[in-house]
């Protein structure tokens, strides 16, 4: 496999080490749960999603939240929100969060993740912070760019975030480049940056360093600790966009290029798992019930599907 070098500004092998450590316990909600129940394909549509891009499961609350960008990704208009949804596919409330309401700045949010008790959310100029049980917002960790796309929390607590550089559809003047960054409170400093990494987008962050599902390319890589960019699996066609660790082991991506959700194991065989579904944007995995959540960004749609074994 093709091995390419990444400009490192700042340590990756932070990741296996403290770098900012946190109190807190990081949760990645999409694998937490266990549990079997009865699996029912359903899309959930025609109810006010606009732009869907990640569905994420709260194993606390047994809910799923998507956030809808509504509007053009890189717009400062403050009108993005979260939908909470039930997983009878019931909407408990389509704008359980959102921008110019109740105190909150949401232009058009992205990634999701929970670590403890915050959901953080990924927007034009910085990444917002909400209180997981009320969505009573927290503050916000700024981050000079339009273009934030995936987060995602490190064994040691920190959490990172995608710059696509800039969005796919949307014109920015003077983009930054692409880059991976650590949120911290002074602002986003990257870890990682350069053209080789292709527009990413899907992330996700472990000892080793990261991986990452590019935008611009149709390959799934690796960023390890050295910089070092190795790939993991070329997939039939590009567009990446979805990541999350599967149940099973190994990992489930997305590709708006084949309407395609594939299976990817640590070797590097990829296969599709679900087909046929329009611009598969960041899924989630309702970890009880073994369910994939996968946002149709362009059918403004929640397709909900079974995960195969």
């Amino acid at each position: 496999m093709n091995k390419h070098k990444a400009v490192i500004v700042a340590a990756v092998a932070c990741l296996a080490v403290s770098c900012n450590r946190s109190d807190q316990t990081a949760r990645n909600d999409s694998t937490s749960a266990s549990g079997t129940g009865a699996a029912q394909s359903r899309t959930i549509s025609n109810v006010g999603f606009s732009s869907p891009e990640t569905a994420l499961w709260d194993s606390v609350a047994d809910v799923y939240l998507l956030s809808n960008i509504n509007g053009p990704a890189a717009a400062e208009d403050n009108n993005g929100f979260i939908a909470r949804i039930k997983p009878d596919g019931s909407i408990e409330a389509l704008k359980w969060i959102e921008g110019g309401k109740n105190g909150v700045t949401l232009h058009g949010p992205k990634g999701m993740v929970f670590k403890g008790d915050t959901l953080f959310a990924a927007d034009v100029g910085g990444v917002r912070m909400f209180d997981r049980a009320t969505g009573r917002p927290l503050g916000t960790l700024k981050v000079a760019t339009a273009g934030l796309n995936d987060l995602a929390v490190g064994p040691n607590g920190d959490v990172y975030t995608t710059d696509l550089e800039p969005p796919p559809g949307d014109s920015i003047p003077s983009p930054p480049v692409a880059a991976i960054y650590r949120l911290t409170r002074a602002g986003g400093i990257p870890v990682v940056k350069g053209d080789s990494l292709e527009q990413p987008d899907g992330l996700l962050a472990d000892a080793s360093g990261f991986i990452v599902a590019p935008f611009g390319a149709n390959e799934l890589y690796r960023i390890d600790s050295t910089g070092a960019k190795k790939v993991i699996a070329v997939l039939p066609g590009g567009k990446l966009d979805g990541l999350v660790p599967r149940l099973g082991g190994g990992w489930l991506v997305t590709s708006w290029d084949t309407k395609t959700v594939y299976r990817v194991d640590p070797g590097g065989a990829a296969m599709p798992v679900v087909e046929g579904i329009e611009s598969p944007a960041q899924l989630g995995i309702d970890g009880k019930r073994h369910l994939l959540l996968i946002p149709s960004f362009n059918k403004n749609a929640l397709e909900i599907r079974a995960e195969s074994p």
